[in-house]
């Protein structure tokens, strides 16, 4: 069984990767929006770039989720881990949500008006499931390190 030191280590060294992970999908959104391809194909292969992205974060984020779920219970408590939890449930739905437009994105890309309101749409909502996660992992940090100095 890992001791608690270790647990919290864990934990803000996978906060640390997962912003990581989120820098790189935002620069690779932001730079791909102001940069569109006026060809369909083009434009194809950047949103299935960006959803093979967002399907990396997705599991990643559900691996550390189901990690923390088991492991943080006796540092944090019952009131803590509900709010937590209720959290991650917020990030889920956030990533469905941008899963939908990105592929709803893909079936409009012969309509280019059509497509551009999608991209803005799509880039909107990835920034936000980014901020989420972002001061999520923040405030689960804070949280550890106060517990760190206790221990």
């Amino acid at each position: 069984m890992q001791s608690n030191s270790t647990i919290i280590k864990s934990m803000i060294e996978e906060h640390e990767a997962i912003r990581a992970h989120l820098k790189m999908l935002c620069r690779s959104v932001e730079e791909g929006y102001y940069s569109l391809p006026k060809e369909p194909e083009a434009l194809a292969d950047g949103l299935k770039n960006i959803q093979l992205a967002m399907s990396y974060l997705e599991e990643g984020i559900k691996r550390h989720y189901s990690h923390e779920e088991m492991v943080m219970p006796p540092l944090l408590g019952k009131p803590l881990m509900q709010a937590i939890i209720a959290e991650h449930k917020d990030v889920q739905q956030r990533l469905d949500r941008a899963k939908s437009l990105i592929a709803d994105a893909i079936l409009k890309i012969a309509k280019p008006e059509e497509f551009m309101t999608k991209a803005s749409e799509i880039k909107q909502v990835i920034d936000g499931v980014c901020e989420l996660i972002e001061t999520h992992s923040l405030k689960e940090d804070t949280m550890l390190e106060l517990l760190k100095r206790a221990i």
